[in-house]
């Protein structure tokens, strides 16, 4: 009987399969039985083990694959046995690397080493692989350097901008111009048009059997190749910048890895934030954010992954190395780039730039189409691109897509949705949805999977009627999984939007769900401001913090500062600020004693305040007083015993007269005074507090004279007996509560009467003023008061 071994799904294979998996033309029996004997290949006698059951060669490539098969569990002689071979294949040639392989004919598992001339090591495969992928363990690789490419890419950057390249072509040329390297372009001793001819070449082969190539081609051909200013480089300095590229850039990066594909296309897209950034409505997805929403997605080597609205295919690059990282055969590895990564982008720069990055990545076949998610069949004659992308899907026979990624636009046009929905916009220019419709259109469209996009906060917490319609019918069918709130600043240098990650689980109607949404207060990635490269992990946070993040989500937990779980309805606030807890326990003195540092530097600075010569605690007895708020209680700050909320007046520059009444505004220093005027008809009375929440949000301030304030600013009016110690107090607690505010959820008076803040509280469970009078009196500065 033949032996077997198993493959990864558990189905039995005879002998002949293994040869055929790793490769009938690199089989090398010679002796009847099929095995290879050492004895008879040396041409001598040999005392122990002299047969391997099966051998593979290649002379070219020197190397051999020996397998060993066995019936049970494999032990020290087995592998005795195996290495046994290993020494006599050394023996035929020394300079042979070798992959010895133990299998087990009864449950499929695989042991595996790697035997090169300096060195050994055993492998983590779980299957067997062809001939060409353990070929490929003997290759030399590039040894990832991300800070080398950091320095080297802004050195690239300073001589594009020395050779006339402007910034919007810059991503697409460099991609280009790498993509042709990598490629095998020739280009010293030739003109600068015999270099982009060769160029044109190699898009042309790289092309082969895409969609859309005769597009492709000519699109990339005018942006880039027939660009004025490319055909104007002079070619000692093309050769210069290739020959740059070639060895300061490309030997830094081993795009066969994870790492080395991140590193590649924070290269790529570095340049990215030159295009179109005079358009608001353009925000190119951070690449770690797009790497962390594909974890979220769960991809393996089988997902169906696509992006409607691909831009510059960022989500496409990352979904494509997480796939192929979990594919273990070239096959498998051949199948993902051919059938499971699939994109549409309407603006045709921005697709040259998808394409161009995805063929840098390895994408065998560029599924990427020219035009809008909204298309619609035309006729037998020419297809839509739905009709393209599920012929494709039928012909390698998968049920569909899996996963959806996208980062739609903000604020459309009417031309860039579809015209159902345009038509109920009446005269507002953009897309009043905020993005929704995108989501709306495609969920139906998929009906099945996951669909994770990046949306404006604006779309989460919106009250207008449209974008509460929306969230309505995506509701009926679908299931709004999860909620992360993302860094406000994630897109700089670009769009300035604040945005959120909605997830949805397509084809089951929200309120069929039996788990509560997952909401995320996901505002801290490590990364920090640099001049001229955006944002950067300078600090090396991020790993540690995505892992956080992932495990925040798979494990649904409930972590104040972090994470809440809350049913929700499409009338309700779909973010973590509106649900979540805060962790007082992260309150502190210092915070305390900062309010009443910047409120005496105030009161000196109004020239009215008199420092005195000896300080002096105003409670000694309460000096070492603690901060327990595990003891303290919850209440809305519109709540009868605290403050009746009334909102400030607008007045216009034009309309201030000069004078010395305190014009309060949304500023977050100098205690919100922000000018000095006459006007007098709308004064709020002293002893109150102010709160903004426009410009620097979530801002409180004690106000002990009468004042004018804005109108983005609200007034606490207190429905208790209020000094400037428990003043004090109470902005200091506010402010703790500024994390769940921003440009695009503002805390304006109604949200403002529902918001809870913690405070401690007495014996009768009403706030203890006293207690917060005393606190306040134990600290530095207090005596200032």
């Amino acid at each position: 009987m033949s032996k077997k071994v198993t493959t990864s799904d558990g189905a039995m294979l005879p002998r002949y399969s293994i040869i055929k998996t790793i490769g009938e033309e690199h089989y090398t029996p010679n002796v009847e039985e099929g095995g290879f004997s050492y004895q008879q290949a040396l041409g001598r006698e040999i005392e122990g083990h002299v047969r391997v059951d099966i051998r593979f060669y290649d002379k070219t490539r020197n190397v051999a694959v020996l397998v060993e098969t066995k019936t049970g569990r494999f032990n020290k002689q087995n592998i005795d046995q195996l290495f046994s071979y290993v020494s006599l294949e050394r023996e035929l040639s020394e300079k042979t690397n070798i992959i010895a392989i133990l299998a087990n004919t009864r449950d499929g598992k695989l042991r595996v080493w790697k035997f090169a001339k300096d060195y050994d090591e055993q492998l983590d495969d779980k299957k067997l692989k062809s001939f060409d992928d353990y070929s490929a363990y003997f290759e030399p690789v590039n040894v990832n350097d991300k800070t080398k490419v950091l320095e080297n890419t802004s050195s690239l950057n300073k001589k594009l901008h020395d050779n006339g390249i402007k910034e919007h072509l810059r991503s697409q040329f460099v991609g280009t111009c790498l993509l042709a390297l990598k490629n095998g372009l020739e280009y010293k001793n030739h003109t600068t048009a015999q270099i982009l001819a060769g160029i044109r070449g190699i898009l042309g082969k790289l092309l082969k059997g895409s969609v859309d190539r005769a597009n492709k081609i000519s699109l990339l051909d005018q942006r880039v190749l027939q660009n004025k200013d490319v055909m104007k480089i002079e070619v000692e300095q093309f050769v210069k910048l290739l020959s740059f590229i070639k060895t300061d850039i490309l030997p830094y990066i081993n795009d066969a890895s994870i790492e080395g594909h991140d590193i590649l296309s924070y290269f790529f897209t570095t340049f990215n934030k030159y295009v179109n950034r005079e358009d608001p409505n353009q925000a190119f997805t951070p690449n770690h954010i797009a790497h962390f929403m594909c974890r979220i997605g769960g991809i393996n080597r089988n997902t169906v992954i696509f992006d409607p609205t691909c831009g510059s295919g960022t989500f496409l690059v990352q979904g494509m190395a997480q796939a192929l990282a979990k594919c273990e055969t070239k096959d498998e590895r051949k199948h993902v780039t051919d059938f499971q990564i699939y994109g549409i982008e309407a603006d045709d720069n921005v697709y040259g730039l998808a394409t161009t990055n995805m063929l840098i990545h390895g994408d065998g076949n560029s599924n990427i189409h020219y035009g809008s998610c909204f298309d619609e069949a035309r006729d037998e004659d020419d297809p839509d691109i739905w009709e393209l992308i599920d012929k494709r899907l039928e012909q390698d026979g998968a049920d569909g897509i899996d996963l959806v990624l996208m980062n739609p636009p903000y604020n459309a046009s009417k031309s860039q949705v579809y015209k159902a929905f345009a038509d109920t916009w009446g005269n507002t220019a953009t897309d009043p949805s905020k993005g929704l419709c995108f989501v709306r259109y495609i969920a139906d469209k998929v009906g099945r999977g996951r669909l994770l996009t990046l949306l404006p906060m604006q779309a989460a917490i919106g009250d207008s009627d449209i974008i509460k319609g929306m969230k309505a019918q995506i509701l009926e069918h679908h299931t709004l999984d999860a909620v992360f709130s993302l860094p406000s600043e994630m897109f700089y240098p670009g769009a300035s939007s604040v945005a959120c990650c909605m997830v949805f689980n397509l084809g089951k109607p929200h309120a069929d769900s039996e788990v509560d949404t997952f909401f995320g207060y996901f505002k801290d990635d490590g990364f920090e401001k640099r001049k001229g490269v955006g944002r950067v992990d300078v600090r090396n946070r991020w790993h540690n913090i995505e892992d956080m993040w992932v495990n925040l989500y798979n494990h649904r937990q409930d972590k104040a500062g972090f994470g809440v779980n809350h049913k929700v309805t499409a009338d309700d606030e779909w973010c973590a600020e509106a649900y979540m807890e805060t962790d007082y326990s992260t309150l502190s003195k210092e915070q305390f004693i900062a309010t009443l540092r910047n409120y005496s530097s105030f009161l000196i600075q109004r020239d009215d305040f008199n420092v005195p010569a000896v300080y002096t605690n105003q409670c000694a007895k309460s000096k070492n007083m603690q901060l327990d708020t595990d003891k303290w209680g919850w209440f809305e700050i519109g709540d009868e015993r605290l403050f009746e909320i009334k909102k400030g007046k607008r007045l216009t520059k034009a309309d201030m007269i000069d004078g010395d009444i305190p014009y309060i505004g949304a500023i977050e220093s100098n205690n919100g005074l922000s000018a000095k005027i006459a006007n007098d008809e709308h004064l709020h009375e002293a002893n109150t507090i102010t709160v903004s929440y426009n410009g620097s949000i979530a801002e409180a301030f004690y106000q002990d004279k009468e004042f004018w304030a804005t109108d983005d600013v609200n007034v606490l009016y207190p429905h208790f007996k209020l000094n400037r110690h428990i003043a004090m107090f109470l902005t200091t607690v506010l402010h703790n509560e500024k994390y769940r505010f921003n440009y695009g959820r503002k805390w304006k008076k109604d949200l403002m009467e529902k918001s809870k803040i913690k405070l401690p509280v007495d014996a009768k469970g009403n706030p203890d003023w006293k207690y917060m009078e005393n606190y306040i009196k134990s600290l530095p500065y207090s005596a200032n008061l």
